[in-house]
């Protein structure tokens, strides 16, 4: 299908989208039933989506292939390089379009991208709103019929996704491989995933309703102690101004403001307003851990550092690599690799991959030693950890071999002592 392209041309007469233009802001999924939706104004909810947003839109994707002789190895001709790590379509970058979908997945339990592929071999990705995509099961062959009859996939294609353009008006039909489906990983049929808000629904609420309480109570001038002026009888609103008045008077601008006379019949006590004293600040933290806890989010992401250390955060980091991200990243790459491969690459065991070295940058110093050690011990050649470090190779070829201790035996000949003559 190469529809995609022309309905983003723009006739002359026609005004010119800007940045903000809701309807462009529409292609990459990022409004109408989504942010506008009110749990983005939960600050933990939001950062949570953020945090792994901008986790997804700044790895690279790689394509690789596993051989008898060479072991996995990185394919560096691939047509697929250029759409996943710079420029998946005209009109925006593939950060945008990783961010996007992550975004649309996890809010509303699954993201979309339509995979278009033009006559010329051109291809393009493009972010589908997940909240104008439907899913159908289609075992009666219904929509794998043409307008003139004919059989489209011959029974092939069994899942089909519905986009309802919400800008146009229109409505496309799309075949299970024409549409990368990234869901959670919870999910009642295997076909669509739910969102974590509709399942926390209370506890989301309840983080909000807490944030609205907090801005009531500054709004209202809450906070902080005050006092409170008791007097018997009545008094109208011109004497109880001027009694305010002047008791704000004397504890403002006259003498030290730690004396305020009083008439005999008034009797003045202080109001503390702690929210302390209802462990609220308690209660909402706990909420907020619990919520970030759903997401796979570490305390540290969300400025919690009671607990932590130097130590403890490092650890908080690997641990959010292994149990959060590890399962997100299989999910992406077997999708990515299923839809985007052909039958013969996926036979000749080439896969996708994304690239997570970059949760784990290092110091210039460290970096340097590690691969110092593995130039030094046959793990890895001169050329690869320059690579490593962002330099150029270098021209020789003994760039390109293994070194290490020459003085290293192999396992079979150990214990031969004096005889060991070497391997020729």
């Amino acid at each position: 299908m190469g529809f995609m392209q022309n309905r983003f041309f723009q006739p002359k007469n026609e005004t010119i989208w800007t940045a903000n233009d809701e309807r462009l802001l529409n292609l990459i999924g990022i409004t109408g039933g989504t942010l506008g939706d009110p749990e983005f104004g939960e600050t933990i909810y939001f950062i949570a989506l953020n945090h792994l947003a901008q986790t997804m839109s700044k790895l690279s994707r790689y394509q690789y292939q596993t051989t008898k002789e060479k072991g996995r190895e990185r394919i560096y001709e691939s047509e697929w390089m250029n759409v996943i790590n710079l420029e998946p379509n005209p009109l925006y970058t593939a950060s945008t379009l990783w961010a996007s979908v992550e975004l649309n997945r996890l809010h509303t339990g699954n993201g979309y991208a339509y995979i278009e592929e033009s006559g010329t071999g051109q291809k393009a990705l493009w972010v589908l709103p997940s909240h104008e995509v439907q899913v159908y099961i289609d075992d009666a062959g219904i929509f794998d019929k043409l307008e003139n009859g004919e059989a489209r996939n011959k029974g092939q294609n069994v899942i089909w996704y519905i986009w309802n353009d919400g800008r146009s008006g229109k409505r496309f039909a799309f075949a299970s491989y024409e549409i990368l489906h990234y869901k959670t990983h919870i999910s009642l049929d295997g076909i669509t995933g739910l969102a974590t808000k509709d399942i926390l629904t209370l506890q989301i609420e309840s983080l909000k309703k807490s944030e609205e309480y907090q801005n009531k109570l500054f709004a209202s001038n809450m906070f902080g102690g005050k006092v409170l002026l008791n007097y018997t009888g009545d008094m109208n609103n011109n004497a109880k101004d001027v009694l305010i008045k002047n008791t704000e008077r004397y504890a403002n601008s006259v003498g030290s403001g730690k004396f305020i006379p009083l008439p005999s019949a008034i009797e003045a006590k202080l109001m503390d307003m702690k929210l302390a004293d209802a462990e609220f600040v308690d209660l909402n933290k706990l909420n907020g851990l619990q919520l970030a806890a759903c997401f796979g989010i570490k305390p540290n992401i969300i400025n919690d550092y009671s607990k932590s250390s130097h130590s403890n955060s490092e650890t908080q980091q690997l641990d959010f690599y292994v149990n959060s991200l590890q399962p997100i990243f299989k999910m992406y790459n077997d999708e990515t690799t299923r839809k985007l491969l052909s039958i013969q690459q996926k036979k000749e065991n080439m896969c996708l991959e994304i690239d997570k070295e970059a949760l784990f940058e290092l110091d210039k110093k460290t970096q340097m030693e590690i691969m110092a050690k593995g130039v030094n011990n046959f793990i890895v050649s001169p050329n690869e950890a320059r690579e490593k470090v962002g330099l150029s190779h270098w021209p020789e070829k003994s760039a390109d071999k293994l070194y290490g201790n020459g003085n290293l035996i192999s396992i079979e000949n150990a214990g031969n002592g004096q005889n060991y003559k070497g391997v020729k």
